[in-house]
């Protein structure tokens, strides 16, 4: 995702700028071990198939997402979103996996001096097939990184480890050439725009198709707080997950915000994982109702407290509005209608504020001001 940080205190009024380059974030310190992945591709490739991870530091370094792309030699392509973040109720370094098949592993990390291994559920390292184990990561120099599956409960590993190269980071780029072999794949995934490849799909899965409204770009002011909002989702990966992003800016500074909902087979119910630039991460679920969803915390799963449940509606189909009202506590089934916020249609410039030039080509470059 591209950190395109902008100042609304001059409401739309923008000044262009020659130079709108991303500012690569540092990490929090509770992440630190990751920095020798951060910024960089690691690449395995064969003569027939190929995998790749991309590390990024987002949300003001409170996650470090790795963008991973596997193929094989008749162009299949499949694809993950792994994020790493600091779980501040283990007191660990924790991840989660969203793979193309719909499938979502968490986990936690071992830091050691050369290596990181991937405990808990593990990862797919081809998210096209078999499920999740336990992975090594080991440093062999700062440009080559051996991995290695693990026996489970052990520390040996149960194959040869396979050899990755470090390759300068290419966010946001056409991905024209996947790897130095001999396939040269013609129709490359995109990375990111707004964090999709272009393989993903248009509409979300059944499970999650009552949440299709929450698809829409919209704004709302909160003027009694001095907030303006801007917030927008789409599929990702055939449309297995919705991806939100929320960009809240006020006088005390901007706020990012990411929540990924998906179908949670084994509890029956849609989960939501949301990453924020200012709090963490925390988790929760999603209740449908006649009116729209639900959206609760799960303190069991390190959701925090005084995080208020609040529902989304679809408003006016004509304006295409969505309704955010927050839900009074102790009263479930009665809405506080007067603190509800209105997301209309959004201006070019809150959806390059949201997603990013490309969404909106014809808008001016600009950047936050320091």
């Amino acid at each position: 995702m591209r950190q395109w940080w902008i100042l609304f205190g001059v409401a739309l009024g923008l000044t262009p700028v020659c130079d709108a380059q991303e500012t690569r974030q540092a990490l929090r310190p509770e992440l630190a071990a990751l920095e020798v992945l951060a910024n960089a591709c690691w690449i395995f490739h064969r003569d027939l198939y190929g995998l790749e991870f991309c590390f990024d530091s987002q949300l003001d370094g409170q996650i470090l997402r790795a963008v991973q792309t596997d193929w094989d030699d008749t162009m299949s392509f499949a694809g993950a979103d792994l994020i790493l973040y600091w779980d501040a109720a283990e007191h660990r370094i924790g991840y989660r996996q969203y793979t193309s098949n719909g499938e979502v592993a968490e986990g936690w990390i071992v830091v050691a001096a050369d290596s990181l291994a991937f405990r808990g559920d593990g990862i797919r390292l081809f998210p096209h097939a078999g499920s999740a184990s336990p992975y090594h990561f080991r440093f062999v120099s700062s440009d080559a990184l051996d991995v290695a599956e693990l026996e489970s409960g052990s520390g040996r590993g149960l194959q040869q480890p396979r050899r990755f190269e470090r390759r300068a980071l290419r966010l946001n780029m056409d991905r024209g050439a996947c790897c130095d072999g001999d396939y040269q794949l013609a129709e490359w995934d995109r990375y990111r725009r707004l964090g999709v490849p272009s393989y993903m799909a248009a509409h979300l899965s059944h499970q999650l198709a009552p949440m299709e409204f929450m698809l829409r770009i919209g704004v709302a002011d909160d003027p009694g707080n001095g907030l303006h909002h801007v917030r927008g989702g789409e599929p990702m990966y055939g449309g297995h997950f919705l991806r939100q992003l929320e960009v809240v800016t006020g006088s005390g500074g901007d706020v990012r915000e990411e929540t990924i909902y998906y179908w949670d087979a084994e509890a029956g119910e849609a989960r939501f994982d949301t990453y924020s630039s200012v709090s963490g991460s925390r988790q929760g679920r999603v209740v449908f109702t006649d009116d729209g969803v639900r959206l609760a915390p799960l303190s069991d799963r390190g959701g925090h407290d005084g995080y208020p449940e609040i529902e989304l509606r679809p408003g006016d189909p004509e304006s295409g509005e969505v309704l955010l009202i927050p839900v009074r506590p102790g009263q479930a089934a009665e809405p506080a209608v007067g603190a509800q916020l209105r997301f209309e249609r959004p201006e070019r410039a809150d959806i390059v504020l949201l997603l990013g030039p490309e969404w909106a080509p014809d808008a001016p470059a600009f950047r936050r001001r320091d």
